[in-house]
């Protein structure tokens, strides 16, 4: 019965991530979410070990292996603290296929950043985060892949 539960899962070819961004300059705080297909998170870090994540016999290193993954590979110019991005809060995908996981820092106010997400990109040749990001209210569209890993971002 396991084995079949299994089969009809949806295998997903698309090799995609969702970024929101949003940098609140007078509150002086950045928030970002970040939504992964989980059997690629999975495989990323596979090496470090199994984390089984959001099932009962998920990994206790689980929160610290993904936000050390997390901090590297999503870079925000301004963080004003030491540690960078600090884990807020996570949660499962009502397909149970992905996660998403809230990320929050403190921000210095400058007149652009440069944010950059490259979130699976040693993982697969053709992964790409829609990015869709708000500075003040204002919004911008960005799609980020391995030819444009980065941007700057006006204020």
């Amino acid at each position: 019965m396991f084995y079949l539960l299994i089969s009809v899962l949806p295998v997903h070819d698309i090799h995609i991530s969702l970024t929101e961004l949003e940098i609140d300059t007078s509150e002086g705080v950045a928030q970002l979410s970040v939504h992964i297909f989980l059997d690629d998170l999975e495989a990323v870090l596979s090496d470090s070990i199994d984390l089984q994540l959001f099932t009962p016999t998920e990994a206790g290193a689980a929160d610290v292996l993904v936000m050390s993954y997390l901090r590297e590979h999503i870079y925000l110019s301004g963080l004003a603290d030491s540690l960078g991005w600090q884990l807020i809060g996570r949660e499962l995908s009502d397909d149970m296929q992905a996660a998403y996981f809230y990320l929050e820092s403190a921000i210095a106010p400058l007149d652009a950043y440069d944010f950059g997400q490259t979130v699976l990109f040693d993982l697969f040749d053709d992964q790409q985060s829609i990015c869709d990001i708000r500075i003040d209210g204002r919004k911008q569209h960005v799609l980020l892949h391995a030819g444009q890993p980065s941007v700057k971002l006006e204020r």
